[in-house]
């Protein structure tokens, strides 16, 4: 028995296309000896039998059907250049508004360094002080050592009063 055909050579088996005779040969011993093989390509041949006469009718239309067809065909079109156009005018309005919006908008307002200005804050921060700025790294100072006595007495007392 020789080995079932392959795809290629079952579709131009029924479809009758010029075919090298060597395939033509080889698909028609495998049927003969297959009858597995022979049922399927009979089934197949019943099946395309009005394919082609079917193709033909639906190709063999009235002029007026083709008339509509490219009628419905044009206005798609019609249509999808339409919305295209829509929403390049649509983009391009963002894009100027856009761009009015961000050269029209006034421009910020610059910020003029005023020495008189700096010195009453200065003096007023001086003010609200409880120490002169002279004396800060001294009232820093002051507040370690507070820290490390409060620390140590807590350490003291929990070594008095263990629990």
């Amino acid at each position: 028995m020789t080995h079932h055909p392959s795809g290629v050579e079952w579709a131009a088996g029924l479809a009758g296309d010029d075919v090298p005779p060597d395939v033509t040969a080889h698909l028609k011993a495998h049927l003969n000896e297959c009858p597995a093989c022979r049922r399927e390509y009979e089934r197949c041949t019943e099946s395309l039998a009005g394919f082609g006469a079917a193709a033909r009718n639906a190709a063999e239309r009235p002029e007026p059907f083709w008339t509509r067809q490219r009628a419905e065909i044009a206005a798609r079109i019609a249509r999808r250049r339409s919305v295209t156009l829509r929403l390049t005018w649509v983009t391009s309005m963002a894009a100027l508004a856009l761009a009015a919006n961000l050269l029209l908008r006034p421009a910020p307002q610059q910020v003029v360094w005023d020495p008189d200005d700096a010195l009453l804050r200065d003096v007023e921060t001086s003010l609200w002080r409880s120490a002169p700025a002279s004396l800060s790294p001294a009232s820093l100072l002051v507040q370690e050592m507070n820290q490390a006595a409060s620390s140590a007495a807590r350490t003291e007392s929990e070594k008095e009063n263990p629990q």
